[in-house]
């Protein structure tokens, strides 16, 4: 009770009237009010099992129903695997805990059945009903920076031109634009690790999230076909239009995130995440079924696989992240991890053919962590949860389309190797991704002291 006296007025009240009219006897109305003067009131508590699960599943039962249908009663069957939840809610405490001396306190995980849609597991905190933490936020549907998550739609709009393959050279080396704002006037990225590694094939740029590469890439495929790329992967929020875009400067939602990788997973088929399987009214009749929805095909399969082959090769990307992100059982399955400025945002989101999962490391106040990288933050997270959820189940391969081949990437130096190609092997070596009038080599006129703002 929040005003014991004004309640009690009002039940004096209340009861006065009642007598007045009839309904009780004065006798019976002062000792109703000498009873509830001696009750012990506290204030009405409930606890929601799966809450941001439940209260996401209402927000777009009423979206997509309309309020009217929803206030006659609706019969809902969700996709929520609860088997599945309690692991993840299990798995991103543990992990949170376990690294909570570096000033981290919150978590969040997505998992959806890239074939249908079908979300599965949503975490949205660390623990709902903490306060502290802003635990009533949900993570999954709140605006965050990506960091390097976002690199594999660059690839995907290179790889769609064309003109870019992942045995496609590139010169990992210094480089500089003018930027007005920058410091000294120049924009200079810088590797997550301070280092240039030379001339290097788009494989193992993406396999090691060299960020020189990524930028020179979107400016080679035009940043506003990354925008239309990220939009027909379902990224809705902020995109600027700047070069770090490739980088993480916008803001994405981290079920739309895991979405986005789940068209690559579904081999070019986009399915919208639903937190519903069947919608009935309350007598049975049928308002709204799942089953097998047609999706949009947004990215090309030939695409979709290209990603996938370069995301899920532990080999290639060694050198950067050791076998961090290696799921047990030698199973095969793609990862990207991210990284944001001053590490304030820790993602990794990957998959197989059959589940996608994306997981989020932070605070909710945006607040930096202590050097919590994608890959030792989410990616802990991330990997516990598919080992344990896939333990037992066969491995699953991305099948290769029709109109993608394996060919030697010089037909003419068999030592080169070979890599993946559209329509056909190449006639010659692929012509190597440089700096263009945008962007110079070097770190510009003035030395710059402060590397510029990096992202894995």
């Amino acid at each position: 009770m929040t005003n014991r006296e004004a309640a009690f007025a009002r039940q004096a009240q209340v009861l006065d009237a009642m007598a007045r009219n009839g309904y009780i006897s004065p006798e019976q109305a002062e000792t109703a009010a000498q009873e509830l003067k001696g009750a012990t009131f506290r204030m009405q508590e409930s606890h929601i099992r799966y809450p941001h699960f439940s209260f996401f599943a209402k927000e777009q039962l009423l979206k997509s129903m309309g309020p009217e249908l929803v206030r006659n009663g609706l019969k809902v069957t969700t996709t929520l695997d609860v088997e599945m939840q309690d692991r993840a809610e299990a798995i991103v405490r543990r992990r949170i805990d376990e690294i909570r001396w570096q000033k981290v306190n919150n978590g969040a995980l997505v998992a959806l059945d890239p074939r249908s849609g079908q979300i599965l597991t949503m975490v949205g905190s660390y623990d709902y009903y903490n306060k502290t933490i802003d635990g009533q936020v949900n993570v999954t549907t709140a605006p965050r920076q990506p960091g390097s998550s976002f690199k594999p739609f660059t690839y995907a709009a290179a790889f769609a031109t064309k003109r870019f393959f992942p045995a496609t050279p590139t010169v990992d080396e210094p480089v500089s634009r003018q930027e007005f704002g920058s410091p000294g006037g120049f924009y200079r990225p810088m590797n997550f690790d301070l280092r240039w590694h030379g001339t290097i094939s788009l494989r193992a740029a993406l396999g090691n999230s060299y960020n020189i590469p990524a930028v020179l890439l979107q400016d080679a495929v035009g940043t506003q076909e990354l925008i239309r790329t990220a939009r027909k992967l379902g990224i809705t929020t902020d995109l600027p239009a700047v070069p770090s875009l490739t980088l993480g400067a916008g803001t994405v939602k981290l079920i739309e995130m895991t979405g986005a990788y789940g068209v690559c997973a579904n081999a070019g088929l986009r399915q919208d995440a639903s937190p519903f399987l069947e919608i009935e009214t309350l007598d049975g009749a049928p308002v709204w079924e799942l089953g097998q929805p047609e999706g949009d095909r947004e990215v090309w399969s030939q695409v979709a696989y290209m990603i996938s082959d370069v995301l899920s090769d532990r080999a290639v990307r060694r050198p950067a992240f050791g076998n961090v992100l290696d799921l047990a059982e030698n199973r095969t399955a793609a990862v990207k991890t991210g990284t944001t400025n001053d590490y304030k945002d820790s993602w990794t989101i990957g998959y197989t053919p059959s589940l996608v999962t994306g997981v989020w490391v932070g605070n909710t106040d945006n607040s930096s962590m202590l050097q919590v990288a994608g890959s030792l933050g989410a990616g802990y997270i991330w990997k516990d949860f598919m080992d344990q959820t896939l333990a037992g189940q066969p491995d699953e391969p991305f099948p290769m389309p029709s109109g993608v081949v394996r060919a030697a990437i010089c037909p003419d130096k068999s030592e080169a190797g070979s890599d993946l190609f559209l329509d056909g092997p190449p006639g010659s070596c692929p012509e190597p991704l440089k700096a263009n009038d945008t962007w110079r080599a070097g770190l510009g006129a003035r030395p710059n002291p402060t590397p510029a703002p990096t992202r894995r």
